[in-house]
This record gives structure tokens, sequence and C-alpha cells, in this order.
């Protein structure tokens, strides 16, 4: 990758942007509301798998394209994990609409250092950047709170346009709207299936943020 790039897209959770406090605290936490005592370290563990099997049975776009397809989403994965608890759908329901308000907010969340250095630099050097990101309806209202929205020449949520990673279409769809030829692009994400090999797919170059502890694919 020795010639300058003429167009970056970036993924965003996980990327640049994590939960803060860690996600297992704040479900532990909303959990014993209800009188569900567990530890951040096993509801972490318990939200992953759970979410990862729900994610596998979607059909159609992961988290839908309105607010309430996410909802039902978030619902599905929150079932699994605490089905075995004793908690009614009634309780599930509230306790997931909590969440899925509380996380469409910036207060959960922690924003990258290096993000600013890395859009000055493109910047000064004249790269458009990106997002394509899976995400539901909530992420856009979420970047404006962040004030990250304008940083970024275009933004493309799967639940906005109907396409998602790995699908090379919503790369391609990135593309046409930033302008520049794919075998001069590179996208950096957190997984490899969504991120470095949909856009290699594409014809993208991609750069891969390996998570701590997640064996490389051989």
């Amino acid at each position: 990758m020795s010639a300058m790039p003429e167009v970056l897209t970036l993924d965003v959770g996980h990327t640049f942007l994590f939960p803060d406090p860690p996600l297992g605290e704040v479900y532990a936490r909303a959990a014993a509301r209800y009188g569900v005592q567990v530890t951040p370290a096993w509801a972490e563990k318990a939200w992953e798998r759970a979410w990862e099997q729900t994610k596998g049975q979607q059909e159609g776009l992961i988290y839908g394209t309105t607010y309430e397809e996410g909802l039902d989403f978030w619902l599905k994965v929150n079932h699994r994990v605490f089905q075995d608890h004793g908690l009614s759908p009634e309780e599930i329901h509230a306790f997931v609409s909590d969440l899925y308000l509380g996380y469409a907010r910036a207060k959960l969340w922690r924003v990258d250092p290096g993000l600013d250095k890395l859009l000055d630099l493109c910047a000064g050097l004249g790269v458009p950047v990106a997002l394509v990101s899976n995400w539901d309806v909530r992420l856009r209202s979420l970047l404006d709170e962040l004030d990250l929205l304008d940083r970024f020449q275009e933004v493309i949520i799967s639940a906005e346009v109907g396409l998602e990673k790995p699908d090379p279409a919503i790369f391609e769809h990135a593309l046409q709207r930033l302008g520049g030829s794919r075998e001069r692009a590179v996208h950096v994400g957190d997984t490899w299936n969504d991120d470095v090999l949909g856009a290699r797919q594409f014809g993208m170059k991609a750069i891969w943020l390996a998570p701590p502890l997640r064996a490389v694919p051989e």
C-alpha cells in the first residue's frame, strides 16, 4: 500500500467508538434494578453470545430500517440473555427499551482520541473520509450529539441505505457518493468478515484493527 489512498472509509463500533462504561457493567446494573444479580463479566459474555446467535438467525438487514425494527432485534438478543432469570416479557421489554434509549446518547460512549488526528491528517491531504457502518437508525443522531457528524464527507448506515457489510454493494454505494476508484480506496474496521473480507471482495484494500485476544483467521 505504497500509494496514498484517494478515499478512506471507516467502520464505527469498536473501530473509533467504544461503549464506556463497559457494556457488561451497564447491563449488570440495569439487571439489578429488576432483581437479577449477574456479574459484569457474565453479562458481557452472555450478551456477545446472544448477539452472535441472534444476528446469525436474522432475516434481511440485521437491525432493520426503522427504530422499531432495531428495537425488536435487541429485544431478541436480550431475551436470550435473560430468559432463564425469571424476567417476564414485559420486564424484558422495559429493560431493553431503557437501554435502547440510553445507547442512543453520547454519555455511554467513548471516542478514540486518535480520531481527530486521523481526520485532520486526511483533510490536510485532501483524502475524503466516509463512515460505513452496520448500525440501526440511532447512529446518525448519536454522531451528531458527539459532534462527529460533520467531520465526515459521507455517513453510510446500513439501516438507512438498506445494505450492510460484508455485501460489496455497501462499499460501492460509499464510493459512488465519495468518488474515487476502488483500487485506491482503503477501508478500516475491526471485524474480519464484515470489514476486511467485504471490502476486499469489492476490490478495496482493507486494514483490520484486530481486537485483543481474537484469533487471526487462517
